[in-house]
């Protein structure tokens, strides 16, 4: 069983994609079910993980939060859902309007890559419980 100890040692040793991506694959979270809780009005972050290398953030939201609309231009992150399902909304700037280009629905267990310069949303469809990696420059 892949332990949260695992990722952070993974992921300060060794920024390869594939690394990543298998350890995360591979996480299941029990070693984190007793920090778990929600926030009554926004999603709950609930640092794991803040080095220079990298944040690592557990997400904890209630069906229907949602985030502004963002850019985290600066960082590239992974994200599993460790339990639920949410909804990122994909935006393109088009004549200095965010302009809404396609919905993604993540699911419990799905792992994606966030490379730099997205402008996106993301909404609760469920509660939910998100892993999110983020790498520093």
């Amino acid at each position: 069983m892949i332990i949260m100890n695992d990722l952070i040692n993974t992921i300060n040793n060794d920024l390869n994609d594939n690394n990543i991506l298998q350890l995360l694959g591979d996480y299941n979270m029990k070693d984190y079910l007793d920090i778990v809780s929600y926030d009554d009005k926004k999603y709950k972050q609930i640092y794991l993980e803040q080095n220079n290398i990298c944040d690592i953030v557990l997400k904890c939201w209630k069906k229907g939060y949602s985030t502004e609309i963002k850019n985290n231009c600066d960082k590239k992150s992974y994200m599993k859902i460790l339990e639920g399902c949410l909804l990122r909304e994909n935006f393109k700037n088009i004549n200095n309007q965010l302009k809404l280009y396609n919905n993604q629905i993540i699911k419990n267990n799905d792992i994606t890559i966030n490379t730099y310069n997205m402008e996106y949303r993301t909404i609760a469809l469920q509660d939910t419980i998100s892993l999110h990696i983020y790498i520093h420059n």
